[in-house]
């Protein structure tokens, strides 16, 4: 074998290792990123949290001058969309809708639900299932960021900045949450019982 036909077979080999790995490897990320936990929702297999530890230390609520009420969900609303109209005369749940649920340890749970012609309830608060994600958040003044692990985009961390007030959040950054509004929507006192095991 010559030396150019052998450089030749090396460059085919190459490129052919390179292709397959192009077409292969994205196929298995979701495999390698996420697990489930034993409550059935997605965890990421090696954690990256930046905001775990500011939770588990007590500290992401300190410098909060307004909290996320732990008694209410925030439903996310679309543009034309008024919360709380019933439900049949807006446009938020075309589709199904979601919410954020906070607690008061720096957890926060982001859940997709299909429940058309109504709002969620506590049960839909408690439920953890189906498109659910899970995170931790922290507040400076009224500056609220929240970090999410999510199911979809092969389990990635989406990491949302924005305001909250006592009527809800308005996310300003980045993509896909930018603009989205999620509207505080009180629960009778004691709607919701489930703690965060994450």
């Amino acid at each position: 074998m010559t030396a150019t036909r052998f450089t030749r077979m090396k460059a085919l080999l190459q490129l052919g290792i390179a292709v397959a790995g192009t077409l292969f490897i994205p196929s298995c990320t979701w495999y390698w990123n996420v697990k489930r936990s034993p409550s059935g929702y997605s965890v990421p297999t090696v954690p990256m949290w930046r905001l775990k530890s500011q939770s588990d230390s007590g500290k992401s609520l300190e410098k909060a001058s307004i909290r996320p009420d732990p008694g209410s969900l925030y439903v996310l609303t679309y543009p034309g969309s008024h919360l709380p109209l019933p439900p049949s005369e807006s446009t938020f749940n075309m589709w199904g809708t979601n919410f954020m649920r906070f607690w008061p340890n720096g957890r926060v749970m982001k859940r997709g639900v299909t429940i058309l012609g109504r709002l969620p309830t506590g049960t839909d608060g408690d439920e953890i299932s189906g498109l659910c994600s899970t995170g931790y958040y922290r507040v400076n003044g009224n500056r609220i960021e929240v970090e999410i692990f999510h199911l979809e985009d092969n389990g990635s961390y989406n990491r949302w900045k924005g305001t909250i007030t006592e009527a809800g959040i308005e996310f300003d950054s980045p993509r896909p949450a930018r603009g989205l509004s999620y509207v505080r929507l009180r629960l009778p006192e004691g709607a919701m019982r489930r703690q965060p095991d994450w």
